[in-house]
């Protein structure tokens, strides 16, 4: 989520959206709470989108998954992400 100073040192154990939506906050076992606009999601329609929580709009899909994707996880400068899905594939893209 975001640049730099917004990443985890640990596992996030839970997310939450702001009541209008603008802001995402994220909780891990590092004992931080942080805060972002972007937002991963995946699920059953093997597609990855990047949503901006501040208007919702989709920003970028991204494809190549051909089963549920099971994990999402951003790089520590937000310059990639990596996913995985439920045949064990992990893909890493570009961002």
């Amino acid at each position: 989520m975001g640049s730099s100073p917004c990443n985890h040192r640990d596992a996030v154990i839970t997310l939450a959206l702001s009541p209008n939506s603008t802001c995402l906050a994220s909780g891990s076992s590092d004992r931080s709470v942080k805060s972002g606009t972007m937002l991963a999601t995946g699920g059953d329609d093997d597609d990855i989108k990047l949503i901006n929580t501040i208007d919702g709009s989709v920003v970028r899909v991204l494809k190549g998954h051909i089963r549920s994707i099971t994990g999402i996880s951003f790089d520590p400068n937000s310059e990639y992400l990596a996913s995985i899905d439920s045949f064990g594939i992990v893909m890493i893209y570009e961002l």
